[in-house]
C-alpha cells in the first residue's frame, strides 16, 4: 500500500514539492510511516494541506526564525492539523496573526504547542489575552503563556470557567488573567519552580487547591492583594513538595 501511495504522490507532483521544501528546511512533509488502511483517506488530505504550509513563504522564514533560538527545530504537524479546515492560505494567516500578537506581548513567536487549542479564526483565548497585555503596556515570558497557568488565574473565581470553552471566558476574565499573569510574570523565583511542575498532573491538582482562595470572587475583577496571596500560596505548596515530594503525590492521590 504504501509504495502505491508512494507512486501516486509522485505522479501527482507531491513528491516533488516535498522534497524542494525538504531541501530548503529539512523538513520531510511525506510520512509514509504513519499511512494506516484505517486512516489513508485522510493522511492524504492532511499531507497536501501540510505540504502547502511549507512550502508558504512565511512559514519557511517562520522555521528560521525559531532556529536561530533553537537550532533543532522542526515544526510537528500535530501541532498544526487542528488548523487544517479552512484554506491554506487562511491558516498561514492565522498563524501570523498569533504570532504577531504574541510577539508583542511575549517577544517570541507563538508557541506550536498551544495552536491545537487556538480556536480558530477567533485565536482561542491567547489572542485576546496578549492583546490586553499589551494594553497594559507590559510583556510577559513566553512561558506564562500555558493553559495551567491560565486556569491557576481562573481558579479566582467563583463560577466554574474552563480556559478551553469560550463560552465560559468573558472580557473581564481576559483582562483579569493577562493582570494575573503580569503579577506572576514579576516574581520569578515562583516562574522558575512552577514551570517545571505543569506537566506533572498530581502536583497540578495540588497547585489549583493551594491557589483557589477560601472566598472566590463573583466577579474576576483583578484584585493584587487575593492575587499576590494566591501566589504565596503557591509558593508554600512547592517547598513543601519540594521537601518531601513522595509523601506529597501520596496524599493526593488518597483524597
Amino acid at each position: 500500500m504504501k509504495r502505491l501511495i508512494n507512486h501516486y504522490m509522485w505522479a501527482a507532483g507531491f513528491t516533488d514539492r516535498a522534497e524542494a521544501i525538504k531541501k530548503k528546511t529539512g523538513v520531510s512533509p511525506i510520512l509514509l510511516d504513519a499511512i494506516t488502511f484505517r486512516n489513508i483517506a485522510i493522511w492524504h488530505a492532511h499531507t497536501i494541506f501540510w505540504i502547502s504550509i511549507l512550502e508558504s513563504d512565511y512559514f519557511q522564514k517562520r522555521i528560521e526564525k525559531i532556529r536561530l533560538d533553537v537550532p533543532t527545530y522542526m515544526p510537528n504537524p500535530v501541532d498544526f492539523i487542528p488548523l487544517f479546515h479552512a484554506s491554506a492560505p487562511t491558516t498561514i494567516e492565522f498563524i501570523k496573526m498569533l504570532d504577531d500578537c504574541c510577539k508583542t506581548a511575549t517577544g517570541c513567536l507563538f508557541q506550536d504547542s498551544l495552536f491545537p487549542t487556538a480556536s480558530p479564526p477567533e485565536g482561542g483565548p491567547y489572542f485576546d489575552l496578549c492583546d490586553a497585555v499589551v494594553d497594559e503596556k507590559m510583556t510577559i515570558p513566553i512561558g506564562l503563556i500555558h493553559p495551567i497557568i491560565l486556569s491557576l488565574g481562573l481558579r479566582f473565581s467563583k463560577k466554574t470557567k474552563d480556559i478551553s470553552d469560550l463560552k465560559t471566558i468573558t472580557r473581564r476574565d481576559i483582562k483579569f488573567l493577562a493582570n494575573f499573569i503580569i503579577t506572576l510574570s514579576q516574581d520569578k523565583p515562583l516562574i522558575d519552580k512552577l514551570i517545571p511542575l505543569l506537566s506533572q498532573e498530581d502536583i497540578t491538582i495540588l497547585l489549583f487547591m493551594a491557589i483557589t482562595p477560601k472566598e472566590p470572587l463573583s466577579l474576576l475583577e483583578f484584585n493584587e492583594t487575593i492575587v499576590l496571596e494566591g501566589l504565596q500560596r503557591l509558593h508554600q505548596t512547592i517547598e513543601l513538595y519540594e521537601s518531601n515530594p513522595e509523601q506529597v503525590i501520596k496524599n493526593i492521590q488518597d483524597l
